[in-house]
């Protein structure tokens, strides 16, 4: 089934400026506040916005580009040498599924340092021209945790709490399981129409970049390019609507952890990106994600809980194995929810 879909859209876009600056103490500072207040309502009407001001060097982004790109230009005997396996999500592929659908991309994943039982350890690639690519990667991953740890404060001060009020969850356990994934989307030569509607594509349509779906974790932080097609979209009032990347941003959307710590306040929304017959594009998403010992319910805010507590390490773990293989369903949060859960007992 196909849907009429506009060009482009603006979703909102954001200065962080006064959030950055009055860092340590938003809610004291009348412009902090006021952006907590505008993030706060696009995370409720699309889960997604568009952040200028954010505070991130220049030239952090800027060797994090040319690393990517050098990497992506290696061989493949040098890209299938870091190849993720069953036992270890940290690495490269190019067979990844989305809703047990196959992707039109290659990817890398880098994670934590310190690695875990359930996520694996990090791989770094050698050979010509990779010289400089883990400490790109290392100073660009630090640049985008501060970032989002900033973005968590806003989320928590537009839910009426403490702005460190998630502080606690992120620092439990051995620490937060955040990774970043560097996309490369090599020219499709049957992509999927634009306007196609919500589910995936059967065979004979064509391909879709990544097939719609919602991120797992807290907030992504996400590196898309002004001079490459914009091909992600975002479902928003029932409509695909293309986000077209607004310069020296980053595109934030809402995750499935913080959909439910806020009880349905802000939104994890389905997205998708095309596939383009032409022109090669290149994305990094980095994915705040909480520790694994972590168990997200609302707070306290928020009402009534729509939602019974959700340890995230099961959840990871489920929904990695659903993107690295055919197991079924796909785990999604409506899994825990109180109507869901009852209907069960």
């Amino acid at each position: 089934r196909a849907m009429n879909e506009p060009s482009f859209t603006e979703v909102p876009v954001v200065d962080l400026s006064a959030v950055v600056l009055h860092r340590h103490d938003i809610t004291a500072h009348p412009a902090a506040r006021a952006v907590a207040a505008e993030v706060a309502a696009a995370c409720s009407e699309w889960g997604f916005f568009q952040c200028v001001g954010h505070g991130v060097p220049k030239d952090v982004v800027r060797d994090f580009d040319a690393a990517m790109r050098a990497f992506f230009s290696a061989s493949r005997e040098h890209k299938v040498a870091v190849g993720r396996s069953a036992t270890n999500s940290r690495g490269y592929f190019d067979d990844e599924l989305t809703k047990q659908t196959p992707d039109w991309k290659e990817c890398l994943d880098v994670g934590q340092p310190w690695g875990s039982a359930i996520d694996g350890v990090n791989q770094w690639p050698t050979g010509p021209g990779l010289e400089q690519f883990r400490p790109a990667i290392e100073r660009y991953y630090e640049a985008c945790r501060e970032l989002a740890e900033t973005l968590l404060c806003v989320c928590a001060a537009g839910l009426g709490l403490p702005q460190n009020y998630f502080d606690k969850e992120m620092r439990s356990g051995k620490g937060h399981t955040s990774y970043i994934r560097l996309n490369h989307y090599p020219p499709c030569p049957d992509p999927a129409p634009s306007e196609w509607g919500t589910g995936e594509p059967p065979p004979g349509v064509g391909h879709l970049g990544i097939n719609k779906h919602s991120d797992a974790g807290c907030v992504t932080v996400l590196r898309q390019y002004v001079d490459e097609p914009a091909s992600l979209q975002v479902l928003h009032n029932g409509q695909w609507r293309r986000v077209l990347p607004h310069p020296d941003s980053f595109t934030i959307n809402i995750g499935d952890m913080m959909q439910v710590w806020s009880n349905d306040r802000y939104v994890a929304p389905l997205h998708r990106v095309l596939a383009a017959r032409e022109a090669e594009r290149f994305s990094a998403p980095f994915f705040y994600n909480p520790p694994h010992e972590a168990l997200i319910a609302p707070v306290p805010t928020t009402g009534r809980p729509g939602y019974t507590p959700l340890g995230w390490g099961d959840f990871r773990r489920r929904r990695f194995q659903g993107d690295f293989a055919d197991t079924g369903k796909e785990v999604q949060i409506a899994d825990w929810a109180v109507s869901s859960t009852q209907a069960r007992l």
